[in-house]
């Protein structure tokens, strides 16, 4: 394929997602400039990213380039080991020290090929070290045995969270196959290649809930899409296993506040081929580590780099009407969308906090100008007012990572103990998402009713900025005591109803 076919398919690949997503570019006259979120790929393969033994990661990038968000931008720069043609030219033969992490990117996503012993430097585990201690996020990836090892297995905590040895191997009764069966009989190779998704667990976060048995949940922000929860990966047979570590020393894993964060897995997948040693039981397939409150960056984990390579998303360059992969079928293209959301969760949610605070800056703000939420008196409860903003955002973004940046406002020593609360079976605070967003709407409102209609066009990005910063710092106690005065109205009613009986 020459240079000009290359880049005439990478566009259809980019158009055939921007259909799937139905994305609009919008020209509303207050829209920001979206977020520049820095993603280098790192690979010690050559064909890495086109063609090659995996057909490459076309799709991904595509992805990423497809714009479906107003509020952020990924960068992409691809670099590899070796010098693979598929690489950008200046970031060719390039080891990881080499690359200006620190200062150049706000992720490192490694897509390793080759096992174990490690090839990295200790000048190369040092400036990864130094771009996570910077608040730079990682993606590790890989495959069955230890595959993936060469460049991931001794960077500190990136290394930890993937089974290199012993680990599932690549064809004996003890490998990870999510197979699932599709047009051919049986399990066969191919069967990774077809629009036949394997179908995931995930793990489930409390919400606040009222009344207290109505209970609400949701999954963690990597796996939320904008049309709800990620159930669906790409099956391949013989995956690898993302893990916790069994021993956490501080030395690695720091805390804040008396408390130690630890990474955790939140999907699982099942083996369902008949005959292999573990038939019907689950590994981990999705892992995360969030560092921000301890000050270091966040880390993502998955079982196989075969989750993203184009030989399990679109076949041989397969698009719609193209009859491979995902797209052979509407139900494939639903499931590629859902893939699709997976992807850009971790470009979002690995991003360090200042992108974060940018992001959820530019989303609100772009949000906020339209009906209905600048109909809204700023003396409207919190909560109605926490419950349309919630839907006003969840047009343009995951209703998980909305929530998310919500939960990340409260300080590290509350978080575990208010989750808990959540969890009981009895009244905790209730709406409390709802309550907070609210509160960080209100004193918004305020400011464009004294200011006037034409506030919104006229404001200068740092103004913003720090608008709603000092709104998102004030939501927190404004929100909990708002969610708290529902919990009493509701006593006193019951009260009432007692009193007014005897």
């Amino acid at each position: 394929m020459n240079a000009e076919q290359t880049v005439s398919v990478d566009q259809a690949i980019l158009a055939d997602i921007r259909k799937r997503w139905e994305i609009v570019d919008l020209h509303w006259p207050w829209l920001l400039s979206p977020c520049t979120v820095r993603i280098l790929f790192y690979a010690d393969f050559p064909g890495a990213y086109n063609n090659g033994g995996f057909d490459g990661l076309k799709e991904v990038i595509a992805t990423l380039n497809a714009d479906p968000y107003y509020w952020v931008r990924f960068e992409i720069s691809l670099a590899n080991r070796t010098n693979d043609p598929s690489a950008d030219a200046d970031k060719r033969n390039k080891t990881l020290d080499q690359l200006d992490l620190a200062n150049k990117y706000d992720e490192l996503w490694l897509f390793g090929f080759f096992g174990l012993p490690s090839v990295l430097s200790q000048d190369e585990i040092a400036a990864v070290e130094a771009f996570m201690n910077n608040g730079g996020g990682v993606l590790v990836t890989g495959d069955h045995e230890d595959l993936g090892a060469a460049v991931a297995s001794e960077i500190p905590r990136v290394g930890r969270l993937r089974r290199w040895s012993p680990a599932p191997s690549q064809s004996g009764l003890d490998r990870h196959s999510t197979l699932r069966a599709g047009p051919t009989p049986g399990f066969v190779f191919e069967d990774q290649s077809d629009d036949v998704p394997q179908a995931i667990r995930l793990r489930e976060y409390p919400l606040s809930s009222f009344p207290f048995w109505h209970r609400r949940s949701m999954p963690h922000p990597v796996m939320c899409g904008p049309d709800g929860p990620i159930r669906v990966l790409p099956d391949h047979m013989h995956e690898g296993e993302v893990i916790v570590p069994a021993n956490l020393p501080t030395n690695e894993w720091p805390s804040v506040g008396g408390i130690q964060l630890q990474p955790e897995i939140v999907a699982w997948a099942t083996i369902v081929e008949p005959g292999l040693d573990k038939t019907n039981q689950e590994f981990g397939v999705v892992g995360v580590y969030d560092g921000h409150p301890a000050n270091v960056g966040r880390i993502g984990a998955d079982a196989t780099w075969h989750h993203w390579f184009d030989i399990n998303l679109i076949g041989d360059n397969g698009l719609v009407g193209g009859g491979t992969g995902f797209n052979a079928s509407t139900s494939g293209q639903a499931a590629l969308k859902q893939i699709e959301a997976y992807f850009l969760n971790l470009a979002v949610w690995l991003a360090p906090p200042h992108s974060q605070a940018c992001m959820r800056n530019r989303l609100w703000w772009g949000s906020l100008w339209r009906d209905p939420l600048f109909m809204f008196p700023p003396d409207t409860p919190v909560m109605i007012l926490g419950e349309q903003a919630r839907d006003a955002l969840g047009k343009h973004a995951p209703q998980c990572t909305i929530i998310r940046w919500i939960f990340d406002l409260f300080p590290i020593e509350f978080r575990p103990r208010f989750l808990e609360v959540f969890d009981l079976p009895r009244p905790g605070p209730p709406f409390l998402e709802e309550s907070v967003l609210g509160a960080a709407l209100q004193p918004l409102l305020a400011e464009a009713r004294e200011r006037g209609p034409e506030f919104a066009e006229r404001v200068e990005e740092e103004e913003v900025d720090r608008l709603l910063d000092d709104a998102f710092a004030r939501a927190v106690p404004t929100g909990l005591r708002a969610s708290l005065g529902l919990l009493d109205d509701s006593r006193e009613n019951a009260l009432e109803l007692v009193r007014m009986v005897e």
